[in-house]
């Protein structure tokens, strides 16, 4: 008996800028988890963060790289490019109401978030890139357990990531619907190791058949006080974020 775990996408950002610099290119390369034969998936949209302008900026279409029709998932992935007409700050979002029924919580609406700032930061004199995670598509793990999964983390920049639980407002109705899991942050040298326990065991909110909703949002913080666009940003505040959200299923 198992329990496995499907985490819904991964974002990467790649920045494109010149000299003389008056908007940006930037690339983004995105993976999704999907029922089985459902591809079809809303926009991504993207909020001026000065004066909450809002405009699609890519489709939610990808190309299959993974299924399994018994358990009704699919994973694809897809990459696309868009040309901002300032340096922003953005928030580029995924969101939509079509997730899974689920057997902890309510699975309505979902959402998933990451910020995009084409100003440049003041260590790099590059714009800063936001924290990368990779994850499978399903993380199965032996029900009546205690289980840990190790979620990886990438920042480009060399910054501090730090995950943790996402709010309600980062991930809409699916924050917080992981029964008695518990999120430890032993760090190394510069990362925080991102790691999820919980015990999937009888009597603990976890059934067999089911699946459980997971969000976390990803945080860079610099490790010396830096300055982007006239804001200052130290080791203990962070700049950026990526929400990502996944499901559980035990059988």
């Amino acid at each position: 008996m198992n329990v496995a775990v499907v985490f819904l996408v991964i974002l990467d950002l790649l920045v494109v800028y010149g000299s003389h610099f008056r908007g940006g290119t930037v690339e983004f390369k995105y993976s999704l988890s999907w029922a089985h034969g459902r591809g079809h998936a809303p926009s991504w949209k993207a909020v001026n963060l000065k004066d909450n302008t809002t405009f699609n900026v890519g489709s939610g279409n990808y190309s299959v790289v993974a299924n399994n029709s018994a358990e009704n998932w699919e994973r694809g992935e897809a990459t696309f490019i868009y040309n901002f007409p300032t340096k922003g700050p953005y928030r580029i979002r995924f969101t939509g109401g079509a997730w899974i029924s689920l057997g902890y919580g309510s699975g309505g609406s979902w959402n998933i978030q990451t910020i995009v700032d084409l100003n440049n930061r003041s260590d790099t004199h590059n714009p800063n890139y936001s924290p990368s995670t990779f994850s499978r598509a399903i993380y199965r793990v032996q029900y009546g357990c205690k289980i840990r999964i190790q979620i990886p983390v990438i920042d480009v920049d060399g910054d501090t990531v730090r995950c943790r639980w996402s709010t309600s407002t980062e991930a809409a109705s699916i924050s917080k619907l992981l029964p008695n899991a518990v999120l430890n942050e032993a760090s190394s040298t510069f990362q925080k190791k991102c790691l999820i326990e919980f015990s999937a065991v009888p009597g603990s909110n976890y059934t067999l058949n089911k699946w459980y909703a997971v969000a976390l949002t990803m945080d860079d913080y610099p490790r010396s006080t830096i300055n982007i666009d006239g804001k200052v940003y130290t080791p203990k505040h962070s700049y950026y974020k990526c929400t990502f959200a996944g499901k559980f299923w035990g059988e």
